[in-house]
């Protein structure tokens, strides 16, 4: 009979899936960096079975010798300050704002280090740079090669960049090739600095200019490194799950969401979107509440989309917006890992199941779903909305329906109101009967 009553409810099958979900790891730096640091990448990389690390930044070949004997394939990390120049970023590839002077990311103004310069897309030296040391990373025996700020110029449009001399000449190329008049000797510099900038009828073209340039600059590099390397995969940080031109270019992206913006709407939007595109999505988040964070990584999972563990990835302070690294309590951790590994063939493929109609109630601020899986076992999955504020939420449930071994984690509360059963916790997963 529940086999029919559940048949009757699926709504919908199939949502999109990542087939053959790895259990993924970013560890950002190869730990421990120094004498100093207590953290270990490789310890945690074999106490969470990890099957991929992604967005590694590395140049150690000891170090990624050990992961590849270890049989883990890992992608390396590259950004726009790549260095040049003895792990600094000189000032001859970099972008530079209205009078000349290198600009620095708004968010990287605070931090101390010895490469804080972008490097523009339309200076000839720093793309043989990119590439060179994107080459340098596939030797290494990266499998992938994560693209970090994969924006470069278009991004920087917004914080008073570039207007280099390389930027300026194809500019006017642009504008050419857009049939826009100019006088003589044009040059967008000497114009913006010498009127009010709402009188600036050029700067839309600049924007298109800029755009433009980063998605020339990037198919040109995946040509040239798929040629030196065919099977190489590029990702790209696509921040929550955005999948733009410039983003099209790569082969996967990393979403980041925001733990001040996102939504559960916004991933479910970001998973439809990388289904239709046939793109490889992984998504990252962390939260200071540990029920949002191991929440968004099982709801992720269920969805059949992989989710980095949060661990040395960005945390930053709402009220005082200082950037801290974050690492996930093992100890929770790892059970729901290996829950995933367990199921996660099952997954593949799963359906939801209409919560309401099978007379489970939740209290607000929680998102609630039902997952028929593959071998016709029903799980329930209620996680905290990531936009509330609380710390643990409520879930009723038909007794028929559970029974002492339902609650898969055994880190809920549960109390008995004649036919029904209310379980609460900051993450609940039930395996239904």
């Amino acid at each position: 009979m529940r086999n029919l009553i559940i048949s009757a409810l699926v709504f919908m099958s199939s949502i999109c899936l990542a087939q053959n979900s790895k259990i993924v790891l970013s560890s950002r730096w190869f730990h421990p960096r120094n004498s100093n640091d207590t953290l270990s990448t490789l310890k945690v990389t074999k106490e969470f079975e990890v099957e991929r690390l992604d967005w590694l930044y590395c140049d150690d070949t000891d170090k990624l010798n050990e992961l590849s004997n270890l049989g883990i394939p890992f992608s390396l990390a590259i950004n726009p300050q790549v260095t040049d120049s003895f792990g600094y970023s000189s000032l001859k590839m970099r972008m530079v704002n209205l009078y000349g002077k290198p600009i620095i990311a708004p968010w990287m103004r605070a931090w101390k280090i010895s490469n804080p310069y972008w490097g523009c897309v339309n200076n000839v030296q720093f793309q043989e740079l990119f590439l060179k040391a994107s080459e340098r990373m596939v030797d290494m025996g990266a499998y992938g090669i994560m693209v970090d700020d994969a924006r470069f110029n278009d991004h920087a449009v917004e914080w008073g960049g570039c207007y280099c001399t390389f930027c300026l000449r194809a500019f006017n190329l642009f504008l050419v090739k857009r049939g826009v008049s100019f006088k003589r000797g044009f040059d967008y510099r000497d114009f913006k600095l010498s009127l009010n900038q709402s009188n600036d009828k050029y700067f839309k073209y600049f924007k298109e200019f800029q755009r433009e340039s980063v998605i020339a600059f990037l198919k040109k590099w995946k040509e040239a490194l798929k040629t030196y390397s065919a099977n190489v995969v590029l990702l790209t940080n696509n921040f929550g799950g955005q999948w733009t031109d410039i983003y099209k270019v790569f082969d996967a992206g990393i979403a980041e969401f925001a733990e001040s913006s996102a939504n559960y709407d916004q991933v479910d939007t970001a998973i439809k979107n990388s289904n239709l595109l046939k793109k490889r999505q992984i998504f990252s988040y962390a939260s200071r509440n540990e029920g949002k964070t191991l929440g968004f990584y099982l709801y992720s999972y269920f969805n059949n989309v992989e989710a980095l563990i949060p661990w040395d990835t960005f945390l930053v302070s709402e009220s005082t917006m200082d950037v801290k690294r974050f690492f996930i309590n093992s100890d929770r951790m790892i059970p729901i890992v290996k829950f995933v590994k367990s199921t996660r063939d099952l997954l593949n493929g799963a359906t939801n199941v209409s919560n309401s109609s099978l007379g489970i109630v939740a209290e607000a601020n929680t998102r609630i779903r039902c997952y028929h899986l593959a071998d016709g076992s029903l799980y329930l999955l209620a996680v905290i909305d990531l936009q509330s504020n609380v710390s643990k939420i409520k879930v009723t449930v038909p007794s028929q329906l559970v029974n002492q071994n339902s609650d898969i984690f055994k880190n809920t509360t549960k109390k008995m109101q004649g036919s029904m059963v209310t379980y609460e916790g900051d993450l609940i997963l039930l395996k239904l009967t």
